[in-house]
């Protein structure tokens, strides 16, 4: 498994590398965000360690690439940052981080998400792939492809992977920690609001199936056939 590091603070670059490597991990890294876009489109890697204060470009532009136009849209990313407001979190679980930490952060902390995000991917690849509503709606994980009608649905990364969580389990009410936990793996540094957030867009996105996401209020969240 090979890591790229991207973090322009000297000792905390060195720091996380040192821990990557003696958790067997192969490793890279970029001192910049340009750095970084350059190793990114020449070179391969499993997960990228994403700092958002960046010289040159920044954290959520290289997380923007990575996204929508580089050869492996699925690389899992956990952001790294001394932002702690909200809005920076949600930007960032929006554009598909797989995870976010805020600094400073323990490197046994990291090395711990680093596995639970390989891991749940493992488990993702390995699972059930589809699921699909008598009403027309349907999704694919291994294309990340969502369709209603048979036309397509854009979702950004994490509004899928909830979609695709309420959808597998019709009727099961999921609570707000539920779904981040599923989505994302347990204490995602993440808050309720950005659930709901997320839950307001795919709505939307959803038109008139959208009210088929019923709010069980004080609880959570369930997809129901109307």
């Amino acid at each position: 498994m090979k890591i790229l590091v991207v973090e322009d603070e000297t000792d905390i670059r060195t720091l996380i590398l040192f821990h990557l490597k003696n958790g067997g991990f192969e490793t890279d890294s970029a001192e910049d965000g340009d750095e970084a876009l350059e190793k990114l489109r020449s070179s391969r890697f499993d997960l990228v360690i994403l700092d958002i204060m960046l010289p040159g470009t920044n954290g959520i532009d290289i997380l923007k690439y990575i996204r929508y136009e580089s050869r492996n849209k699925k690389l899992p990313v956990i952001i790294t940052s001394a932002l702690t407001e909200d809005v920076d979190i949600i930007t960032a679980l929006e554009l598909g981080a797989d995870d976010y930490m805020t600094k400073p952060f323990s490197p046994k902390v990291l090395l711990a998400k680093i596995k639970s995000v390989l891991r749940r991917i493992d488990t993702t690849e390995s699972g059930n792939m589809t699921a699909s509503s008598p009403s027309g709606l349907e999704l694919d994980q291994k294309t990340r492809t969502c369709t209603l009608l048979g036309a397509r649905v854009d979702l950004k990364v994490t509004e899928f992977e909830i979609l695709f969580t309420l959808l597998s389990s019709p009727e099961k009410v999921f609570t707000r920690k539920e779904l981040i936990e599923n989505v994302r793996g347990q204490d995602y540094a993440v808050t309720d609001r950005s659930i709901d957030v997320q839950i307001t867009s795919i709505r939307k996105k959803l038109v008139h199936l959208g009210q088929n996401i019923q709010t069980v209020w004080g609880v959570g969240y369930k997809w129901t056939e109307l």
